[in-house]
């Protein structure tokens, strides 16, 4: 069975969709929402309602272009909603440094802890969950769902890395438990702004 790219997939999808009966014609092309945003926001509809068929579609190879600028564009929303819900513009930036060295750390960890314990998958494959998987944080600075975030995080972090890793799930719990207390330190050096 062929692999499909989920941002392949995407692009057909896109293409039919500009030539949709729905889309009137009369509409000007220049306030359709940019291509690389409806990607993103199709991509993350299959991340967080469909989990299981997105990551056993998700190419294991590809480079990490696609990946990183799906998570910049996650660590932009993320960093644009907090600046928002908390009344701190000037976070912003700090903010978005923080979620894309995280993102990128936490699949270095998951991936060092993966192979230790005999994966077989590279540090590409293990990013790509990461990266896809940061869709998640955008919710967690809206009222009311923030709460729920990190459970869903969680899960979606359980079923990538147990696709691309192929470990069990203890192994898969215990790489989860080493990124978290990762990410807790991040939170802390970002607090006292040694980040």
């Amino acid at each position: 069975m062929d692999e499909v790219n989920p941002s392949e997939q995407i692009q057909s999808e896109d293409m039919s969709e500009k030539r949709s009966p729905h889309r009137s014609a009369s509409m000007p092309a220049s306030s359709a929402m940019p291509e690389f945003l409806s990607q993103y926001i199709e991509v993350s509809k299959r991340v967080l309602l469909s989990p299981n068929l997105f990551f056993s579609e998700m190419k294991l190879e590809g480079g990490l272009k696609e990946p990183a600028v799906y998570l910049a564009i996650s660590a932009a929303g993320h960093a644009l909603l907090s600046a928002v819900m908390k009344f701190k513009p000037l976070s912003i930036p700090s903010d978005f440094t923080f979620e894309l060295v995280a993102g990128f750390l936490i699949a270095g960890v998951a991936y060092f802890l993966g192979t230790a314990m005999g994966a077989k998958s590279s540090y590409e494959a293990t990013f790509k969950v990461i990266a896809y998987t940061s869709c998640v944080r955008i919710l967690a600075a809206l009222p009311g769902i923030g709460a729920l975030v990190p459970l869903w995080s969680l899960v979606l972090h359980f079923l990538g890395l147990r696709k691309v890793l192929g470990l069990n799930p203890v192994q898969i719990v215990s790489i989860m438990v080493m990124s978290s207390l990762l990410m807790a330190v991040l939170q802390l050096a970002k607090f006292f702004h040694l980040f």
